[in-house]
């Protein structure tokens, strides 16, 4: 899909996000991710999320270690707190 769309994404404006676990994807795959990611990183018209080695389950524990991590009092959690820790943190919530 990279190689395939990725110029014809560029050109369209769209801006490629990856949600999920990078470093387990191929040393090759994560070259290509990257240079899609930097090459689209001003594009503002659309954001194209893609998940790839991405789980619900994983990106909440990882939020919750970030945070741990951080020093977040457990009082302190919200649900902004918690959005802001997730692979999508800045992006909308989909309407």
């Amino acid at each position: 899909m990279i190689d395939r769309e990725l110029n014809e994404l560029d050109k369209e404006g769209v801006q490629l996000r990856h949600l999920g676990r990078l470093e387990q994807l191929s040393p090759a795959l994560q070259k290509k991710v990257l240079h899609a990611m930097e090459l689209t990183r001003n594009n503002n018209r659309l954001i194209l999320n893609i998940a790839w080695n991405y789980g619900g389950r994983d990106e909440i524990i990882q939020a919750i270690q970030h945070m741990m991590k951080d020093g977040v009092a457990p009082d302190k959690v919200t649900d902004e707190l918690v959005s802001q820790y997730l692979y999508t943190a800045g992006v909308p919530d989909p309407t």
